[in-house]
């Protein structure tokens, strides 16, 4: 038992922090010319939490859904696996994500309407547009090129974050409950690791995960905001 304890994280982590982040040059690279596409694809994101139709907001759940599959075999199994064996066993989890995306995301009743001064849903569509459109320029901010930045559908940090954002706004609070974990037990690790390596971004998960837990505890219910007026959209 002295033993473990004499353990620390910086123990387990085998690679620099210049390595981490040439995983994402390298993701980045692999993708190429379709880079601009994925990017598209996030921004949709913006406007599939918005719509009222069934069709539209199942393509929106099985977007997300995709992104978090494709973060995991391509980002986790691929690049991030070899520098560190225990992203392999957070792959299943990821693409259980997926799958629960998909549930909610076909199911009206774990679904929330939108309403009029909802203020749940406003802080939820805030963290999307952070991660989608602010959150890959935190390379530019903190020194690194663009070309290690994090995007939504290739690094599990970014796609983590629009599901907290995509949570908060569409999900009931039942859904709550299997929506939110794996990306908050996932960004939890990931903060601690950024932590241990000394990069500044180690900051900016604590931040978002604290917004999601304080509009959470400060906000009504999902049923109140169901009797409010809703939103009007063509």
């Amino acid at each position: 038992m002295d033993t473990w304890l004499s353990y620390r994280l910086s123990d387990f982590i085998l690679f620099s922090e210049r390595v981490y982040w040439r995983l994402f040059d390298q993701i980045n690279s692999l993708v190429g010319a379709l880079l601009p596409a994925v990017i598209a694809l996030g921004c949709l994101l913006l406007v599939g939490v918005w719509s009222r139709h069934r069709a539209v907001q199942i393509a929106t759940a099985l977007l997300l859904a995709a992104f978090w599959i494709c973060s995991a075999c391509l980002f986790l199994w691929l690049y991030y696996a070899p520098v560190n064996w225990a992203a392999r066993y957070a792959v299943p989890f990821f693409l259980l994500e997926a799958g629960l995306i998909l549930l909610v995301g076909i199911s009206p009743q774990l679904n929330r309407p939108l309403a009029r001064r909802d203020a749940r849903g406003s802080a939820g569509f805030v963290m999307l547009v952070y991660a989608v459109i602010v959150h890959p320029f935190t390379s530019l901010m903190f020194g690194r090129p663009l070309g290690s930045a994090e995007f939504v559908g290739l690094a599990p940090d970014a796609t983590a974050l629009a599901t907290l954002g995509y949570a908060l706004m569409v999900a009931s609070n039942k859904a709550l409950w299997l929506l939110l974990p794996i990306p908050v037990v996932a960004l939890a690790f990931s903060s601690l690791t950024l932590y241990t390596l000394g990069t500044p971004e180690a900051w900016v998960i604590p931040v978002a995960l604290l917004v999601t837990l304080t509009t959470l505890f400060s906000t009504k219910p999902a049923a109140d905001a169901t009797a409010a007026t809703p939103v009007t959209r063509p």
